[in-house]
């Protein structure tokens, strides 16, 4: 980027993940319902839910401090919120119905909902008289679900306890909940209203790993060594049928759901930890295995020797979008390498999305940062979320992160979504409104607060300074480098808004002050300059700055290469009825040809001659003062460095064709030489040494400007010069209109 020249362009700054391909999606089999076996046919018990405890809630406020992510680059991420639930308080699930939040904390139980299109309060209702108190070896882990009468469900693993919230604080969505004894034979169905529960028993001698909903009626048991399919008929009976699979097919299934293909047929889409993805045409009943087999990488992070881990819920932080993207919380002992670019480090970030797209064979890891706040209770936290967040689907397009400190983000994951967010966010921030940097006029000026002009302070943390006398590259202030201020001895873009002094301010500077200035600003000057010549050459900065310019710079060069002369030459024309009598038609005269005359005249050049002598150019750029103070509203000093490297790129060896200077114009001088003619930058180090400069005098020159007589001057002196043709090219930021006035 520009940060070494000062200068930025925001718009630029886009950090998307990359789109990695897959190992192929390859069949390992079939698995069908075993049509040789009588099902088993269960024993089922209804009862109803435990009572409403909402009346007896407790409920307050507590701030979210929400902050807009894109407001400076573009990423997936587009919101950040933080709920503020207490230093020992920790997250465990978090839920979204589309149009409200719930955040269940631990410590202690309570639950934290909020409006997601207005989230600057956050209702926290207070659970512990529900719950049993924490102590001991007692750790709560707190699950949410959304259903779909205006209730939340909350379930608490370690002590199978479940209560239902009233509709008086939410509105959501639908949704079914299992629960199953892990290492057990029990499993509870809860209907889609939240009013009974189905307590189904499996058969002697059953132990339970894992249970993956297929419907709300199917769902599919794993075994130590086998599956089996649980089905609810529409009779009332429970039957468990035998599953016939081969023997490679993957273990510790996640998540599953039935998506519509391109071809419109039914494809149930499945998350693994050993696969990427896991597809399968027909299943339950019976139909073809394919899988993304994950290869033997190495991870950003070692394991944790705990294996604390192996007790969190498999299936709490994985979902599958309604286009078959698995969508998972990836811990960093969990990502591989390659989930980010090698100068990067993964210090800054807790996890990873890891976003699967079986139909298109690829994957992408989106970083999630670490929480802000710090944890207190790691290991709690390790058996709840590996992470370090967890996720859940919001809406139709968007998930959201939630760390366990309370830290909501809110993140586009559909490449078309992202695709159309960012052509949007390009026009507002490059093409149609760059000049969205604010700008306050300041009429408070106080004389008293003119002092000796200084450079002022360096803030490492860069905070916005107004109308101090203290730090540099503050606004509206006194004394020191900034801008809108007054006394100070040159301009400083720390990147914040303006405050602006009124022009009388400035004028009503003493002289001694301005005199003053002006020295420390020429001290200044001369230091930066003797800086750039010292300095070595910053490849990383260079290459970053010819990228912008590098395809029209090849464009230029095939121009230039194919010029031709066009300086034209004093020839004699025959056969003309007027001008000098022609020697050699003189016979022709005493004959009555009237055509005996020749004329001498600037004859053009035949197509395709080559150039005798070479083009001069001369390249006026505007280096005043405006261009650094108004390059944060529409980036105008930042185009002209891209353009001068353009010019310096593509006329370097082309001294045959083009013979070209660089001059800058500004309050400073008319003719600032920054290229002289037949003496242009040989390498990239030169180049960039140039840019410097130009910037280096656009923020230290007084103010003024002399546009109108740097292009007499240059007119006057190419003019002077042999050459094919002659060229001055000015660029300005001037109001001619206000010239001209």
């Amino acid at each position: 980027m520009w940060n070494c020249l000062g200068v930025e362009r925001p718009h630029e700054k886009v950090y998307l993940a990359l789109s990695q391909p897959i190992p192929p999606m390859n069949s390992i089999g079939e698995w069908a319902i075993r049509n040789n076996a009588v099902p088993e046919n269960l024993s089922i018990k209804r009862f109803p839910l435990l009572p409403d405890y909402s009346s007896g809630l407790s409920v307050t406020e507590v701030p979210v401090h929400k902050e807009h992510m894109r407001s400076t680059f573009f990423s997936e991420q587009e919101h950040f919120s933080q709920i503020e639930i207490g230093e020992v308080n920790i997250c465990s699930s978090v839920a979204s119905s589309g149009k409200m939040i719930a955040v269940a904390a631990l410590n202690p139980p309570s639950v934290y909902v909020m409006d997601a299109s207005n989230s600057a309060v956050a209702k926290n209702i207070d659970l512990s008289y529900i719950f049993p108190p924490i102590r001991g070896y007692y750790r709560p882990r707190i699950a949410l679900r959304f259903l779909s009468d205006g209730r939340l469900l909350l379930h608490e693993e370690m002590v199978i306890f479940t209560v239902s919230a009233g509709d008086k604080f939410w509105r959501f969505n639908p949704e079914s909940l299992v629960s199953f004894e892990r290492k057990g034979r029990r499993v509870k169905l809860i209907d889609g209203d939240a009013k009974f529960v189905a307590d189904i028993t499996l058969p002697e001698g059953s132990c339970i790993e894992n249970v993956l909903s297929i419907n709300s009626s199917q769902h599919l048991i794993e075994f130590q060594k086998k599956f089996a399919l649980l089905s609810l008929e529409e009779d009332g009976r429970c039957l468990l049928r035998a599953v016939d699979v081969p023997s490679n097919i993957p273990r510790k299934l996640l998540c599953s759901k039935t998506v519509k293909t391109a071809s419109s047929t039914d494809l149930h889409v499945i998350a693994s930890d050993d696969y990427y993805a896991v597809t399968s045409n027909g299943f339950p009943s019976a139909g073809e295995v394919n899988v993304s087999k994950r290869e033997d990488v190495t991870f950003l992070k070692d394991a944790p020797h705990n294996k604390l881990a192996e007790y969190a819920h498999p299936g709490l932080n994985s979902f599958i979008l309604d286009n078959g993207s698995i969508v998972r919380a990836m811990p960093l002992w969990r990502t591989p390498k390659k989930a980010i670019h090698e100068d990067l480090t993964s210090a800054n970030f807790a996890g990873f999305l890891e976003v699967v797209d079986p139909s298109n064979e690829s994957v992408r890891y989106v970083p999630v940062p670490s929480a802000r706040q710090r944890n207190f209770f790691p290991s709690w936290v390790a058996t709840i979320a590996p992470a370090g967040f967890f996720v859940t689907q919001h809406g139709d397009d968007s998930i959201l992160t939630c760390d366990i400190t309370g830290g909501l983000r809110k993140w586009q994951i559909s490449q078309d979504s992202i695709a159309s967010s960012l052509s949007a966010w390009q026009k507002m921030f490059a093409d149609q409104n760059e000049s969205l940097r604010l700008e306050f006029e300041k009429d408070d000026f106080d004389i008293n607060k003119l002092s000796d002009p200084k450079i002022g302070k360096f803030d490492p943390s860069n905070t916005p300074h107004v109308g101090g006398s203290t730090w540099a590259g503050g606004t509206g202030g006194y004394n020191t480098a900034g801008l809108g201020g007054v006394g100070g001895p040159f301009r400083l873009d720390a990147g914040h808004d303006v405050h602006q002094l009124p022009q009388s301010a400035k004028d009503a500077v003493p002289e001694h002050i301005l005199k003053k200035a002006r020295e420390i600003a020429k001290a200044e000057y001369k230091k930066r300059l003797h800086a750039i010549e010292m300095s070595e050459h910053d490849a990383k900065t260079y290459n970053d700055l010819y990228a912008r310019i590098e395809k029209q710079s090849r464009t230029l060069r095939t121009i230039i290469d194919s010029l031709e002369a066009k300086e034209k030459e004093r020839q004699w024309i025959r056969h003309q009825t007027t001008g000098d009598l022609d020697d050699a038609k003189l016979v022709e005269g005493v004959t009555g040809e009237k055509t005996i005359y020749r004329r001498r005249i600037d004859k053009e050049p035949d197509p395709g001659t080559e150039q005798k002598k070479p083009k001069r150019i001369r390249f006026c750029f505007d280096v005043s003062g405006s261009m650094y103070r108004f390059n944060g509203y529409d980036h105008r000093l930042q185009r002209s460095l891209e353009s001068a490297l353009l010019v310096m790129e593509s006329l370097h060896g082309k001294q045959s064709k083009i013979r070209y200077d660089i001059v800058g114009h500004s309050g400073e001088s008319e003719e600032a030489f920054f290229v002289k003619v037949d003496r242009s930058p040989t390498n990239e180090n030169s180049r960039l040494k140039v840019l410097k400069k130009m910037l280096l005098h656009s923020q230290f020159c007084m103010s003024g400007d002399s546009t109108l007589e740097c292009i007499k001057l240059s007119i006057r002196e190419v003019g002077k010069e042999d050459a094919d043709e002659r060229f001055v090219v000015a660029v300005s930021d001037a109001n001619f209109d206000r010239l001209f006035a």
